[in-house]
């Protein structure tokens, strides 16, 4: 078995951890992707649920300063989904700012007037 404290890592990899560590200390951005136009979005369960232009379809964080880091220009105009910048802090203040929003998505009015109501925005597939 190899001892692990003589693994030497590249330069590469070095920069990378040094550039993830500088994301993370950098502060961070909490988001929603929501509808473009009206119609029909993947739902969690890869079923498919109607939400109307500039619904939340997702809440997330990034600590990408460019949202096109996070999404490309290309998928968010396929998906047909608007990244809206929402709060911005450290990246625990934003955890917890997604947190919320994703545990009190079940009684904002875009949610509550749905037949079936859902617990958690259509593009989140867990409360995280």
């Amino acid at each position: 078995m190899r001892d692990l404290f003589f693994v030497h890592y590249s330069e590469e990899r070095k920069d990378k951890l040094d550039q993830k560590i500088k994301e993370l200390r950098g502060g961070a951005v909490q988001y929603a992707l929501k509808a473009r136009r009206s119609g029909y979005y993947t739902c969690c369960d890869s079923t498919h649920i109607f939400l109307l232009q500039m619904e939340v379809w997702k809440y997330g964080v990034t600590t990408k300063k460019d949202q096109t880091r996070r999404y490309s220009l290309k998928y968010l105009n396929e998906s047909d989904l608007l990244f809206e910048e929402q709060f911005k802090g450290t990246l625990e203040d934003c955890l917890i700012e997604e947190q919320k929003k994703i545990f009190h998505y079940a009684l904002l009015p875009e949610n509550l007037k749905r037949k079936v109501i859902l617990i958690r925005p259509p593009g989140n597939k867990i409360d995280h």
